[in-house]
């Protein structure tokens, strides 16, 4: 054997004897289950209640009680249905490790016959009540110290069946079919199971009514009673009815009558300051166009003494333009501007001079040519 396969051998050996110690020294808890660890030879059970996993537990020094932890449905139906109980598993070793639930997969339905009471009124009833309890949580070890762990289901079926007969029957025809009233009644039950279970270590979670049948004549006449009732119902609801439309129609007649005021009130108020106001603007249109008047007067006023003003100052200058002129035309060169002027604008077509006339100057004596065709006589010159 070469050296390989020698190891080979060697660490397949170690991992059995790994796997072995394993299964010899520790125990898997399931989900949904509580475990419970007991001494075969000496200490009795452990007072702790051990949660899903793997724990401590030595092939002929420990056993192993698993129950289950999940809640419980103990229901009493009219219907005929298999009773959803699990199996349980014991080990068959010489030194048995483990006894409790092995399939996990759905909760646990305990079904028995509809409970048949008789009521307060006298009449038998029948009545499918549901009861979910479980194990309460931490007293696993004392429910299997006590040695309840077998038939735990059992007294608690007896006892749940025992106060429903003691409470139930308390109930009337009227209290059984009003709602309120079944669920108070279940609140008391569940109150007094409670308190009678603890025993046992578990807890029921609720009592729940799912069905409340009568016997078949009685029904007839429940029925019938309901029928009543539902048309007394409706009559009255149909009464309501008839007194709200009288309601609604007198609220929208004082809707109308008060929108109607309303909007009297409003076209009055708004009416009242239209003409207001009107006389406002009128009153701020009649100061406007005095005040427009009186500036534009005031204002023509002073245009026109202005003008006035401007017109005196033309006609001063005028007058003063007209004396300078006079003035400058005065003198011997102002003469002499008016008649060089006048030659200028002097046009004569055609002049025929006698020249045998002695009034006639010579052409040569420019002065005296001039004299004569203006009328003005010439000034003597000023002896130097």
């Amino acid at each position: 054997m070469d050296r390989l396969t020698r190891w080979i051998f060697v660490f397949l050996f170690t991992v059995a004897v790994i796997t072995g110690i394993t299964i010899l020294v520790f125990e898997r808890v399931p989900v949904r289950t509580y475990g419970v660890k007991q001494y075969i030879w000496a200490g009795g059970i452990v007072p702790e209640d051990c949660g899903t996993g793997y724990h401590l537990g030595i092939t002929g020094i420990h056993k192993w009680h698993l129950l289950d932890a999940s809640t419980h449905f103990l229901e009493f139906v009219a219907a005929d249905e298999r009773q959803g109980v699990r199996p349980t598993e014991t080990s068959k070793s010489l030194y048995p490790r483990h006894a409790g639930p092995e399939d996990l997969s759905t909760p646990v339905h305990d079904r028995y016959p509809a409970l048949e009471i008789r009521n307060r009124d006298g009449n038998v009833v029948t009545i499918d009540i549901s009861v979910p309890y479980q194990i309460i949580k931490g007293q696993a070890h004392r429910l299997v110290e006590d040695g309840l762990k077998s038939f735990y289901q059992e007294r608690v079926k007896a006892t749940v069946e025992s106060v429903l007969r003691e409470v139930l029957p308390e109930m009337s025809n009227d209290a059984l079919i009003d709602l309120d009233k079944r669920l108070a009644t279940s609140a008391k039950a569940l109150e007094v199971l409670q308190q009678k279970l603890n025993q046992f270590h578990v807890r029921a979670e609720a009592v729940l009514i799912r069905r409340v049948a009568f016997p078949p004549e009685y029904e007839v006449k429940l029925q019938q009673k309901q029928l009543f009732t539902q048309k007394a119902r409706l009559n009255q609801a149909d009464t309501l009815k008839l007194v709200e439309v009288l309601r609604t129609g007198t609220i929208e007649k004082e809707i109308a009558a008060a929108e109607a005021l309303s909007l009297a009130e409003w076209e009055k108020k708004t009416e009242m300051l239209r003409a207001e106001y009107g006389i406002q603007v009128a009153t701020i249109q009649s100061e406007a166009l005095q005040y427009s008047k009186k500036t534009r007067a005031e204002a023509d006023a002073k245009s026109q003494v202005k003008i006035a003003d401007g017109k005196l100052a033309i006609d001063k200058a005028e007058a003063l333009l007209t004396q300078l002129r006079s003035e400058a035309l005065s003198t011997a060169g102002g003469q002499i501007y008016v008649a060089r002027q006048a030659a200028e604008n002097l046009s004569m077509g055609r002049v025929t001079i006698n020249s045998s006339d002695p009034r006639v100057p010579l052409v040569l004596d420019i002065h005296r040519f001039a004299e004569m065709l203006l009328g003005t006589p010439r000034a003597s010159p000023t002896p130097q």
